[in-house]
């Protein structure tokens, strides 16, 4: 659909734009087809072929189709919004995050051998030093 008009056939073959089918495609005859639209931006169609009952289209029908079209339009534009307001949120917060401080001094706190680290134990820490030596974590008396 190029128009946001309703379109609704009673006899898909008989109808001036009809170009056929393909080879084995199911044998449709009617057809009803809504635009799914908000404020008048076209997301895209919806199209019903063929009533179980076998009869045409109605206008009970097409307003039926309408509205589950617009309720459509209305989810899919909800969705679009909500994605627009989640990114500028995220952009919002980028600015209001402070620079993060130089923390080179902290990494190579972090690179000292494992030897040189404090190691826990049930009395508290013992720091190992390169020499061997043990020194508890707390003051000489």
């Amino acid at each position: 659909m190029h128009h946001p008009e309703t379109l609704r056939v009673d006899s898909i073959s008989a109808h001036p734009s009809s170009a056929g089918f393909p080879s084995g495609h199911p044998r449709l005859r009617t057809l009803l087809g809504v635009a799914i639209s908000v404020r008048g931006e076209i997301y895209g169609d919806l199209y019903l072929s063929e009533r179980r009952d076998g009869l045409p289209f109605d206008v009970h029908d097409e307003n039926v189709v309408i509205a589950l079209a617009s309720a459509a339009g209305i989810a899919i534009e909800k969705v679009r919004l909500f994605e627009r307001v989640r990114v500028g949120a995220e952009q919002f917060q980028r600015l209001l995050l402070p620079t993060l401080p130089d923390l080179r001094p902290f990494t190579a706190a972090a690179d000292l051998p494992a030897r040189c680290r404090a190691q826990p134990t049930r009395r508290g820490l013992v720091r190992r030093h390169p020499a061997g030596r043990q020194r508890r974590g707390h003051r000489h008396r």
